[in-house]
């Protein structure tokens, strides 16, 4: 019996209402509300202060689609195989590790993907998934890193990346990683970063956008690249002196405390 090819329907993955995806599509996407958190995340606190201020301050909408929901739950299942890996080659003292600051009202908040102790030496593990591997950590992610080095004391930190490819043909895994020993010109610009996204958010008032930030380029998917760069975008008051002697403060108590917790690990 042979199959008749004339009766099969190949409908196109990638055209819009096309077959199963259009419906994957629809009853995937939701879109909620976002009210005022005031909490901030180490992710943003420690790139780029103005983000994680107006995250806080501000109301807004966020919207998941069924490429996002994808994207989350296959980051998360490959760091859940890469902790049991390194759980059972005996380097792994920690997984998923929280960690927190508190500036007045203001939780700064945070998930360490592991604690590893190689040849005696403590390290911070911050796992990333991506399509195509990079020749270096991305910015948002080493000074995520930094902050959990910051936090911890622990100054060594591997940030690695596993490519949503998976495998070669070889069925070597597509991934790469890089080692960084944080410096106290690094701790002290996150520690800045962070002394500003909290003071700013406390005293409710915009920060300027840092330095290291040149261009919406280095914005990423950010919900409010349009009110900083866009044609209409906002002209923000420099900060008062009252704000910045607040931050320096803020700042020093933050590298104090950093240098406390690096002594358990010296």
């Amino acid at each position: 019996m042979s199959i008749d090819k004339s009766k099969i329907i190949r409908k196109g993955s990638r055209i819009a209402g096309s077959g199963l995806v259009r419906f994957i599509t629809e009853g995937l996407k939701t879109s909620e509300r976002r009210g005022k958190r005031n909490k901030l995340y180490c992710g943003d606190a420690s790139y780029c202060s103005r983000k994680s201020t107006l995250f806080a301050t501000t109301e807004g909408t966020n919207e998941l689609t069924a490429a996002s929901l994808l994207y989350m739950d296959m980051g998360t299942a490959i760091h859940r195989v890469f902790q049991k890996g390194l759980q059972r080659a005996g380097v792994l003292v920690e997984a998923e590790r929280r960690v927190s600051l508190k500036y007045k009202e203001i939780e700064l908040s945070g998930m360490i993907d592991g604690v590893l102790k190689i040849d005696d030496e403590y390290k911070i593990l911050e796992m990333k998934t991506c399509g195509g591997l990079p020749s270096k950590p991305k910015k948002e992610h080493l000074h995520q890193a930094l902050t959990y080095a910051l936090i911890t004391g622990i100054y060594k930190v591997i940030i690695f990346y596993q490519s949503r490819k998976v495998a070669g043909w070889d069925g070597k895994l597509e991934c790469v990683e890089f080692e960084v020993e944080a410096t106290p010109i690094q701790l002290d610009m996150v520690a800045d970063i962070i002394a500003t996204s909290f003071v700013c958010t406390v005293n409710g008032v915009i920060p300027p956008i840092p330095l290291h930030i040149a261009g919406q380029g280095d914005c990423g998917f950010c919900p409010f690249t349009s009110t900083c760069w866009g044609p209409t975008a906002k002209k923000f008051p420099k900060l008062s002196r009252k704000i910045e002697v607040q931050i320096e403060e803020a700042k020093k108590d933050l590298l104090r405390m950093s240098k406390k917790a690096h002594k358990e690990f010296s």
